[in-house]
Parts: structure tokens; C-alpha cells; sequence
């Protein structure tokens, strides 16, 4: 029997071997070993259930401007519809707002300039049109693409395609629990944010806040000055931004989360395309399987 098929055996038994004691295990005797090891500890086997994957954290902070200018506000949009332009160019094959005109059926991308009462305007950095669609859940300032007809001057379209959280997912875990905590200090006027595990704290000074735990798996925190109701927060998630206060891409979801903390009073836990929203407080996550407990 080969080495890959003894460690297959023992990982089908739910123990992970030392490198070290995979040498001396006798191909004709697997049984008696692994009964062996359940009943006493004289083997040096790990048990996978017990095992604890260290965790590296990784902040993401943005620099907050003192005063921001008109450009600041042109340079953040601008890098916002490219961003967001990408995704959807990958989900369909729009042309440019000012060739649209010259198509009787096409696609476009646009950003969400103004609510109209059967409709949107929509603007790219070739000009505007006014779409005739539904707004229902359509975010101001949103990049969406669209598919349809021109009809006087209006375009009509018959399917609104959204940035969105790819069907193909990867839900992301680690064999971890996770302690977030809202209670920390003001500074600057945005809160301290917690993330702790085990001793270590690690606080996220910019509101939304990003940490990175183990290079993969994106938590993403974010306190809003209200509270956001439950059913308001996916389409955050379905349009890749959180609706800004100032221009910077700190609301740009450029990364999916696997846990979207909403730091506020209210506690629920919603579920949206393999990303964990979470509301409260003092909440623990177990990154294994998305377990969620509410703390006192």
C-alpha cells in the first residue's frame, strides 16, 4: 500500500498523520492502529476535529481626505463605472450610450444618474439617456447594464443585468471562530471596529472596514449612521457597493466578503449567494460552517 493511500485511510477516519510517523506505519497492520489511536493518545496523530488553523490577519484601511475637491469626486466615479463596467462587460457585449441611438435593439452600461417616474437616466462617458424600466431596488449612482430597444429617443429595456455575486460562488471557511465586537472606542468620528480571536484584537479604523483573514477568506464591516433594515442589504451585495457618503472606494466591492457585518443594534442573519450577513453587536462566527452566536 502506498504512503497517499495509508494517509487517504486515516483522513477517511477523520485523523490527519505526522510526516515524521508515516514512515513507520506497517502497510499490513492499518486496523489495529487505528483502533488503537482512538482508545489511547500514545500515537502522535493529530484528530482533525480538534485541529486549529493559526490565523493571519490582514487590514485594509483607506485614507480619509480633510477636504475634498471637485476632481476627487470625478476621479472616484469614474474608477467606480470602470470597475464595475469590467464585471458586466463579462456578462454581455454593450456599445457606448452615443452609438445605442443608431440601434434599433442593443445592450449598454450606465450609471444610475436620476430617478425618473417610469424610469432611470443612465450616463456613461459618452452622454445620457433616459431608460424606461422597473426601479425597484435600482441603488443611485449603481452600474448596471441593460438590454433592449430604442423607441423615440427612449430606450426600453427588457433586462436589467447587475454586477451581483457570480453564481459559482466559492464558499470560503476556515476551521476558526471569529469574536466581532462593536463596543470599541471613537476615534476621529468613525468607530473602532474589533475583530478578536483568541488574544489578538484587530480593529478596523475606516467605516467600511476590510480584514483579510489567512489571505482568502474577506470580512467585510460596516456601520451605518441608521439602522438598514434586513431586506436592504443584498442589493448592496447584487450592485457591488455600498451607498457612499464621500467619493472613495472603500464602498467599491471589488473583493466578495464571505462575512458582511452590519454593526447596529438590531441582530438577524441573512444569506445571499454564499456571503453571511450578520447585524448586531458582539457576535461569534464559526468560519468553519458559517455558525452564528450572539453575544450578551
Amino acid at each position: 500500500m502506498t504512503k497517499e493511500l495509508i494517509v487517504e485511510r486515516f483522513l477517511q477516519e477523520g485523523f490527519l498523520i505526522s510526516p515524521k510517523l508515516l514512515d513507520q506505519i506497517p502497510e499490513d497492520n492499518l486496523d489495529t492502529i487505528i483502533n488503537s489511536v482512538r482508545l489511547s493518545n500514545d500515537l502522535i496523530i493529530q484528530n482533525l476535529e480538534e485541529q486549529k488553523q493559526e490565523a493571519e490577519f490582514k487590514t485594509k484601511n483607506y485614507k480619509e481626505k480633510n477636504r475634498l475637491k471637485a476632481r476627487d469626486f470625478v476621479e472616484y466615479y469614474s474608477k467606480k463605472y470602470n470597475v464595475l463596467k469590467d464585471i458586466l462587460s463579462r456578462k454581455m457585449n454593450p456599445v457606448s450610450i452615443d452609438k445605442a441611438k443608431g440601434f434599433s435593439e442593443t445592450s449598454i452600461i450606465g450609471m444610475v444618474h436620476e430617478y425618473m417616474p417610469n424610469g432611470l437616466v443612465v450616463e456613461d462617458p459618452t452622454g445620457k439617456i433616459e431608460v424606461r424600466c422597473s426601479r425597484d431596488n435600482v441603488l443611485l449612482n449603481s452600474v448596471l447594464g441593460f438590454t433592449g430597444k430604442m423607441k423615440e429617443g427612449i430606450f426600453v429595456a427588457e433586462k436589467i443585468v447587475y454586477p451581483d455575486i457570480p453564481l459559482d460562488n466559492e464558499i470560503k471557511s476556515l476551521n476558526i471562530s471569529l469574536v466581532l465586537s462593536g463596543k470599541g472606542e471613537m476615534k476621529d468620528s468613525l468607530k473602532t471596529i474589533s475583530f478578536a480571536q483568541k488574544e489578538g484584537i484587530i480593529s478596523v479604523l475606516t467605516n467600511p472596514g476590510y480584514v483579510k483573514i489567512n489571505r482568502e477568506v474577506v470580512v467585510l464591516a460596516y456601520m451605518p449612521k441608521e439602522e438598514i433594515a434586513k431586506g436592504k442589504i443584498p442589493a448592496f451585495l447584487k450592485s457591488r457597493f455600498i451607498p457612499e457618503t464621500v467619493p472613495s472606494e472603500k464602498y467599491l466591492l471589488k473583493e466578495i466578503p464571505a462575512i458582511f457585518w452590519i454593526d447596529q443594534e438590531k441582530q438577524w442573519v441573512e444569506n445571499y449567494k454564499g456571503v453571511t450577513i450578520v447585524s448586531g453587536r458582539e457576535i461569534k462566527i464559526d468560519l468553519k460552517d458559517r455558525k452564528v452566536e450572539f453575544l450578551p
